[in-house]
């Protein structure tokens, strides 16, 4: 029941389409079908980074959402398929991930107070696109920063749910005066002029 209920929530409040109705993407996965699936992505989005967790010298914190949405923007340059924010130092390079299922967390144990995203990638993409999250498109970028004189590599997971709705997890690496530094977050990107 908890799984159903946090389904209605996410489909209602964020927008997706009704539990029942399935995304035309659903089954759509290969890299013959790859070039629509890029193109059917391209855009100005809306991203909310939600709740996660941060695991610094061993210990695992949580990491609460932001209340503040940014605005990013998906185009096809060639064969190069990019993800730009403004504030970026430079935009992140996606590719068609060929990855095993995504689980949310890799954390053996959670952290003390820490909230799990609202919805695992196989509950979002069962709840919004009515199909298994290895049946629909999915992404993966990267890109690297520098802040404070630390290089800072980001990582985005994301699979297409329906044509206005991208959902995964955000991470971030960095080693801090030596001390490695992990931070993920599950994100929600919305068309943003569906």
């Amino acid at each position: 029941m908890r799984r159903f209920t946090a389904a209605l929530v996410f489909c209602g409040a964020l927008g997706g389409p009704a539990l029942a109705e399935t995304s035309p993407f659903c089954g759509e996965t290969g890299s013959d079908v790859w070039p629509a699936q890029a193109q059917a992505m391209v855009g100005a989005w809306t991203i909310r980074h939600m709740a996660g967790w941060v695991e610094m010298g061993g210990m695992v914190m949580p990491f609460p959402s932001d209340p503040a949405a940014d605005e990013v923007f998906i185009s096809v340059e060639g064969a190069e398929m990019v993800l730009d924010h403004p504030e970026a130092q430079q935009p992140m390079v996606m590719r068609r991930a060929e990855e095993p299922r995504w689980t949310g967390s890799d954390k053996a144990r959670p952290a003390p107070g820490a909230k799990d995203p609202l919805l695992k990638p196989d509950d979002a993409a069962l709840a919004v696109a009515g199909c298994d999250q290895l049946e629909l498109p999915r992404v993966i970028g990267n890109s690297t920063a520098t802040v404070d004189g630390a290089q800072m590599t980001f990582t985005m997971r994301l699979m297409l749910l329906d044509p206005n709705t991208l959902y995964g997890a955000f991470q971030a690496d960095v080693v801090a005066n030596g001390v490695p530094v992990v931070a993920r977050r599950a994100v929600l990107l919305n068309r943003a002029n569906p």
